[in-house]
Formats: structure tokens, C-alpha cells, sequence
């Protein structure tokens, strides 16, 4: 979970305080993903009001991470006509797609959510038109997307998503809160200093 927090946090420049005059919606386009690919491409579009849009405002971005290992493994059910590719049947591929647009869908746009609230203090008011009931809604929704357009491939391997980061502890006071940045900025130049 710590790599995609660190994933996330490259998309400070593209929090709705920077999209207010909006780049529009991507549309989900058919894709593949290949068992064994250990990246996904997510495309996540937002949507917000605020008076620059002059309404509605429409965004999206688009976000590379690495793939949980427990959710690449796939196992392929039993499959009618003895499996045969022309009868029908459902490829291990095509079960990992589908397992891929849900890792975007659900956990992404959730994460996706909740950090766009931590850099925009506004992001409730903004989002509220979009989900009534306080959640994400329509606020905040992900999918995965081909890498490059055109090319259909929404999966790829890195090496580097191999290498298992230690776990975080999560805690409100270092986590949360408007003074969040602040912390992290001293947190930072007192390492440097003391590493002078």
C-alpha cells in the first residue's frame, strides 16, 4: 500500500486547485491486461463545481501503479466445451482485465478521493453536487486505460514493483489535518540540516 501512496503522491500537481478550468473526461475504451503484468494504467476523471468552470468542471488524470502480488494471481474456473477458446470461454487474460478495471474502480478511486481532500480543503463542497450522500459517487471515478492510444494494452512489467516496501504506519496527527504539508516541509529541511 506504501507504493501507491508514493505513486499518488506525484499527482500534487494535478489536485482540482490546479484543473479548476478542467481538461475534460476520458472515455473507457475497450483494453487487454496480460497475466503476469505488474502495472496497470488507471485513468480517473473528476468532477467538481467551482466558479472558474463556470459549473461543472470535468478533469482527469491518469496514473501508473504497481499491482498488488496476492491480485495476480489467476486461477481459470472450469470452463464448458472442455475449455475450448471458440466455445466460449473465459481466458485467465480476461479474468485478470476484469480484475484490473476493479483495482482501479474500487481501490484507486477511493485512494483518488481521499488525497484530492487532503490537498484541497474545499474538495467536499466542490465534489457534493456529484456525490449526495458524502462518498465518492461520481465525484472520483477510475478505470483502466490503455497505456499508450491505440494500443488497447492497459498493463505492463516493471521490474522495480517487485521490490516490497516496508510497511506504514498510518496516525492522524502525522496523516491528516490542514498542517499536514507544513510537517512534511520541516519534517524535511530538519533531515537535511542534520544530515549537513
Amino acid at each position: 500500500m506504501r507504493r501507491l501512496w508514493i505513486l499518488f503522491a506525484l499527482l500534487a500537481p494535478f489536485n482540482p486547485g490546479c484543473l479548476c478550468k478542467g481538461n475534460g473526461h476520458v472515455e473507457q475504451t475497450p483494453f487487454v491486461a496480460y497475466v503476469g503484468d505488474n502495472v496497470v494504467n488507471c485513468n480517473c476523471n473528476i468532477s467538481f463545481r467551482h466558479d472558474v468552470c463556470g459549473g461543472d468542471c470535468a478533469a482527469h488524470f491518469a496514473i501508473q501503479l504497481c499491482v498488488p502480488p496476492e491480485m495476480r494471481e489467476v486461477v481459470v474456473p472450469p470452463q464448458p466445451d472442455g475449455g475450448a477458446p471458440d466455445g466460449g470461454a473465459i481466458t485467465a487474460d480476461q479474468i485478470y482485465a476484469r480484475r484490473m478495471d476493479d483495482y482501479c474502480s474500487q481501490t484507486v478511486a477511493n485512494q483518488a478521493y481521499h488525497l484530492i481532500q487532503v490537498w484541497n480543503g474545499g474538495w467536499c463542497d466542490y465534489k457534493a453536487p456529484f456525490a449526495p450522500r458524502g462518498g465518492i459517487g461520481e465525484s472520483v471515478v477510475c478505470f483502466a486505460h490503455e497505456l499508450r492510444p491505440g494500443e488497447v494494452v492497459a498493463t505492463t512489467n516493471v521490474p522495480s514493483c517487485e521490490e516490497r516496501c516496508a510497511p506504514v504506519v498510518c496516525s492522524h496527527d502525522t496523516n491528516c489535518g490542514e498542517d499536514v504539508q507544513d510537517k512534511a516541509a520541516t519534517s524535511t529541511s530538519t533531515t537535511a540540516s542534520a544530515a549537513r
